[in-house]
Parts: structure tokens; sequence; C-alpha cells
């Protein structure tokens, strides 16, 4: 999927494997042409830029119905991935999402925290991204018929980021399934004291270059262990990493692990998995 801006082109890859009520819902309002002359009115350096729901004029699009939010799904609120934007109503999310500029865990589900929902990742234009991100911005008063009020808006740039067009051609399509890595399974040691294995798949278009299994603690974020390696895959391939025994990194039973998995060409794929009881 491509945001085409007044600054140059975004590319993003969707993941409806892990969103599939938020991307079907902002693929509805891509293929009906909303997003087109909208404009990114929130930009804020070090966090994030927002989008996708006023006109260059000011004006507020009128969208469709809420949809369930969809954060609870292991993606997290990483530097280049986008976010659908709500209110403080959990399940209020519409047409507006966000960019993430730097790892924002905050901004994920926890159990006292029900989080923003990731749905997909910029694989192409994050320079455009952090350009946006550096734009001039100040307050601009913007009229809500819903409220019958005018209400200033912060950190709207001064000069419009317009996204001209937003579209899903063939070349995306392509380029979406150029790398396309899956975790299948994990195998633990009978000592608990390792991961036996972790049972990777490309079922992407081209070969491809693992470049890392990073574990952390899904609840906490905790305990982030990285292991490098250098490991081809070829597309069709299927390849078990492991041993994993990390230094220093404390096992715990009956405890959900995000494992990710990273390629060369900066894609990356993560799910959660929960060790013995």
């Amino acid at each position: 999927m491509t945001l085409e801006t007044s600054m140059g082109n975004i590319v993003i890859q969707l993941y409806d494997d892990k969103a599939p009520i938020t991307v079907t819902n902002f693929l509805s309002y891509v293929k009906a042409g909303f997003y087109d002359g909208t404009v990114f009115h929130r930009v804020m350096l070090g966090f994030v830029i927002q989008g996708g729901g006023f006109s260059v004029n000011g004006t507020e699009k009128a969208t469709n119905a809420p949809i369930k939010l969809e954060s609870n799904n292991s993606l997290s609120n990483l530097a280049g991935t986008i976010a659908m934007a709500r209110s403080s109503d959990s399940n209020s999310a519409t047409s507006q999402f966000y960019i993430n500029l730097v790892d924002s865990k905050n901004l994920d589900y926890s159990a006292s925290n029900p989080g923003y929902a990731v749905f997909g990742k910029v694989i192409s234009g994050m320079d455009v991204v952090n350009q946006i991100s550096k734009v001039q911005t100040g307050t601009r008063n913007i009229y809500l018929p819903v409220y019958n009020q005018t209400i200033p808006y912060d950190n709207w740039p001064i000069q419009d980021i317009v996204i001209n067009r937003c579209y899903i051609s063939n070349n995306d399509q392509s380029a979406q399934a150029q790398t396309q890595v899956r975790i299948d399974s994990v195998t633990w040691g009978s000592t608990f004291s390792q991961l036996t294995g972790v049972d990777v798949r490309n079922t992407g278009s081209v070969d491809a270059t693992l470049e890392s299994v990073s574990i952390r603690v899904n609840s906490s974020g905790s305990q982030a262990y990285v292991l490098t390696v250098t490991n081809a895959i070829g597309t069709g391939a299927h390849m078990t990493i492991g041993p994993i025994a990390p230094t220093g990194f404390t096992w715990a039973h009956s405890t959900s692990y995000v494992i990710r998995v990273t390629t060369n060409t900066g894609f990356y794929y993560e799910s959660v998995f929960t060790s013995p009881a």
C-alpha cells in the first residue's frame, strides 16, 4: 500500500494476519479514495506523525462506524510501524492513523492498558516520514460540527503535508511479497534452559537472509535478548534456528514470550509463544 504524499512516497506492508479487522477497515477507506487529499494534521518530532482525518481546508471528514480494538495482537508500537489513532474509548478508531517515529511501547496493549492497534509497517520511504517529522508546526483552529465549536489543534504543520493519493498497486503487492518469513513453531528443551529450535519458513517470492532472532517477555517487554545470525533461506524453504540458550536471560514457566525474526531487508515477523508449565 502506498501513501503518495507532497513530500514523497511511503510504502506500507499491512499485517492482515495479525489485525484483520483493522486492515479490512483501513483498506475500505483506501479503496474508497477517502485518504486522497487529506493531510498529516499532527506532527510531533520524536513521537508520531498522524493523518487520515482532515482535508486540506481543515474540514474533518465523515467516517464509517468505529471498529473493535485489535491491540492485543503481539505487534508493538516500534519505529516505522503504523497504528490506528483513537479517542479515550478503546473501540473508537475510524480512519485516522499514525506512524511511529520511535519505539513507543507505552502505547502497546497490556493488562492495565488497552493500547493502540499496530497493523502494518513502513517498508520504503521512512526517510520521507522522518522529513515530515521535522516540518514547522503551530496551532490551527478547527471547527468541529459534532461539537458545534472551534477547537485549537496543536502540532499542525504550517505548510500542508498532503496525502495526494493512497492506493494498492501491483508493485505494492510485489514489494510486500518480496520478503515474507514466518515462525511456524518453537521447541523447548527438556531442561527448560533453552529453546531447542525456532522453526522458520520463507513464504515470500524471493530468497532472504535472516539476521537476528529476538526474545522478550510479552507482558512487560523486559529481558530483551537478541541472537545475531546469518542464515540464508530460499523462497519456500524451511529451517530451524537453535538451540538458543542466552546467557543472562532467565526463562520462566507458563510465560508468554514474543519471538521475532528479522531479515536483511528490514522485514520482521513476530509471534507469541508460551513456555511449558
